[in-house]
């Protein structure tokens, strides 16, 4: 083989072989995630409210993950399926997840009701059934809003959860409509650098 043709196949299969390096070794686009991560994180408004646990407040928010979020039984939609998205969620992490359902119907919900209501979903899962003043400061400092009950009982309310670190504080929301295993890895990845 004369060396001119050698030099053009060498030539020829290294640029075969760059090319596909390129192709194996080109960045891959970020993993998707659904959490609505706050830059600086906001302090939970300090409360007690009485809970399928017996009570719950500030103090058992840390050293662990929490998800809260606010709803009521009667909710015909929302608040079931973002239940439903949450279990699926917390059945993927690898990292301990606490779920705290806060009602913000204490006029019909009671504390038993609630229990069986989470039931179906988690047996885990708390529930807290409190004062509307409570309640309703609480929903605040995590960026959720609810409004009074129409005269047929439906109440307006935020639909994501606040997701709160081990400190405490808020530091996310998750909205409704996640994919739970890319959910579950970024909250992984962002728990293992606290």
């Amino acid at each position: 083989m004369s060396p001119a043709r050698l030099s053009a196949i060498t030539i020829t299969v290294g640029l075969a072989c760059g090319f596909a390096a390129a192709l194996y070794l080109e960045p891959q686009p970020a993993a998707r995630s659904d959490i609505e991560w706050l830059t600086t994180s906001r302090p939970t408004a300090e409360f007690v409210l009485p809970a399928t646990t017996g009570e719950i407040s500030n103090a058992h928010l840390t050293g662990r993950w929490t998800l809260m979020g606010f709803g009521y039984l009667s909710c015909p939609n929302a608040c079931p399926t973002m239940l439903g998205e949450v279990k699926r969620l917390t059945d993927v992490m690898t990292t301990p997840m606490q779920v705290v359902f806060v009602s913000v119907d204490p006029s019909r919900d009671t504390l038993s009701a609630v229990a069986g209501y989470l039931s179906h979903f988690d047996s885990n899962y708390i529930g807290a059934v409190g004062d509307a003043e409570t309640t309703a400061a609480l929903a605040r400092s995590l960026g959720a809003q609810f409004t009074a009950a129409t005269p047929s009982g439906i109440i307006g309310h935020s639909v994501q959860y606040a997701l709160l670190g081990p400190d405490g504080k808020l530091a996310g929301l998750l909205r409704p409509g996640f994919d739970p295993l890319p959910t579950a890895a970024d909250l992984s990845r962002r728990a293992e650098t606290l």
